[in-house]
């Protein structure tokens, strides 16, 4: 009886799987726009940095996690209002003609 109670159980996910699974599906996209938002800070500072003759080392990295974080924030921002709204939107669905 406990082998036929392991091949029913067999196809199971496994406890907490649905979980971390969102957490994946949240972190992914997030790290991606922290990402983005790095790449053109630092490219930017470091274009800066050159133009200006300064041999900077530090300032292009912190300019990138600044901008890759205020870039999170500002699409955490936009998403949560659209989310607030629902899905009629401000004006009830009525589309204006």
């Amino acid at each position: 009886m406990a082998d036929g109670a392991a091949e029913a159980d067999a196809g199971a996910d496994p406890p907490g799987w649905k979980d971390r699974m969102f957490v994946f599906v949240a972190a992914v996209p997030a790290l991606l726009v922290v990402l983005v938002g790095y790449v053109a800070g630092y490219a930017v500072a470091q274009w800066v940095c050159d133009l200006l003759g300064v041999g900077a080392t530090r300032t292009p990295e912190v300019a990138g996690w600044t901008t890759g974080l205020v870039l999170l924030a500002v699409v955490v921002w936009l998403l949560l209002g659209r989310w607030r709204r629902g899905p009629e939107g401000r004006e009830g669905g009525a589309h204006q003609k």
